[in-house]
């Protein structure tokens, strides 16, 4: 067995051990569920804006108020009194006649 086969073997078991560690650690994450079809390839701030909503990583009040940035997580749009989240984006009054995306 030569030095360049030992090496190979050594870099192929450290790969493929990163690998299967990274797929464990990331295995429940919520943008590991994300469909590539939910995120539109074109133009880049609707992607942005789709693949935020869609992992729950957003700018909205509850978000915000989980990272501690924000006291509150009702809508600042709106005198609803309910929760700034994905959902919400859709009824606020405040924001009527326009795109889930573009609301965002």
């Amino acid at each position: 067995t030569s030095y360049w086969k030992i090496k190979l073997s050594l870099k192929n078991l450290c790969t493929s051990n990163s690998l299967r560690d990274l797929q464990t650690r990331t295995a429940l994450k919520s943008w590991r569920r994300v469909s590539p079809s939910t995120v539109p390839d074109k133009p880049r701030r609707d992607a942005v804006a789709a693949f935020s909503l869609t992992t729950g990583h957003d700018c909205l009040a509850a978000h915000l108020h989980r990272l501690g940035i924000s006291t509150e997580t009702f809508c600042p749009l709106c005198d609803s009194g309910e929760v700034m989240e994905r959902d919400h984006l859709l009824r606020c009054g405040a924001l009527q006649g326009l795109t889930e995306v573009s609301r965002y």
